[in-house]
């Protein structure tokens, strides 16, 4: 179901909200929607949670219907039919989320990233995972939907932490961010400084020292092969001179 605002083309007081005008959504772009957010094989339920929202699953408005219309978006029958079950026009997001609620009781049945974070995109991919994770099972109906604005506690912090490679461990230990204060939101943030400022001039003079490495390999192989080419010529040389040495003296 889509919802469009329009305001009224005649003068209108300030506090007059646009009008909210709904149309359902075709069978065409329901199978859009079901192509696009359908869970992947070996995708897990958060990383495909964080997907689903990074696709905007927030603006996407359905009602039961048309949410029972999506099929086997999760791949999971509990989830899947969990979708729909009120009439209630919801958006994709908020369904989706009461629908993994119900499937899982607790925190520890959900896979937070699998293994362990290597790159800084995967780092901050796991960090919003955790905060999908305290979206699902908040029971606060104020507590926020975008897992940019959840509050980062000690607890996922740590999580998130001892996900990390040792790289990164000694950055993350002197990170100053303030619990219940700071969302992750602030904190991806704060990340990406730390990439764009510290690991990237790390990583690119890595990759200049490897260019001159190889260079300097790629020389030493020409090198040893010019100098094998010329003892071989040396050698040929020398047994061309043998064996007329010998025809000569038969």
């Amino acid at each position: 179901m889509l919802h469009l605002g329009f305001q009224q083309s005649h003068p209108a007081p300030e506090e007059t909200e646009p009008e909210n005008i709904t149309r359902s959504l075709s069978l065409g772009e329901l199978r859009d929607l079901w192509r696009e957010f359908t869970h992947q094989t070996n995708e897990s339920i958060l990383t495909w949670l964080l997907r689903i929202w990074d696709a905007a699953a927030n603006g996407t408005i359905l009602d039961g219907s048309e949410a029972r219309q999506l099929g086997s978006l999760s791949r999971d029958v509990v989830i899947d039919q969990g979708m729909g079950r009120t009439q209630e026009t919801l958006s994709l997001w908020q369904q989706l989320l009461t629908s993994v609620r119900d499937r899982y009781l607790c925190k520890e049945d959900l896979q937070v990233h699998q293994g362990k974070w290597s790159t800084m995109e995967q780092c901050i991919r796991c960090l919003k995972e955790l905060a999908v994770l305290e979206i699902i099972f908040s029971e606060n109906e104020r507590f926020p939907k975008s897992p940019d604005d959840v509050q980062c506690t000690s607890q996922m912090w740590l999580r998130f932490a001892r996900l990390g490679p040792e790289m990164y461990s000694r950055y993350l230990a002197m990170l100053q961010w303030r619990e219940g204060e700071d969302e992750v939101g602030v904190l991806v943030n704060k990340l990406r400084i730390y990439e764009d400022t510290v690991t990237a001039p790390f990583c690119t003079h890595v990759s200049s020292v490897e260019t001159r490495l190889a260079e300097q390999i790629r020389s030493l192989i020409e090198e040893g092969h010019q100098k094998l080419k010329k003892e071989l010529k040396e050698e040929i040389y020398h047994i061309v001179v043998v064996q007329n040495c010998f025809i000569r003296f038969l």
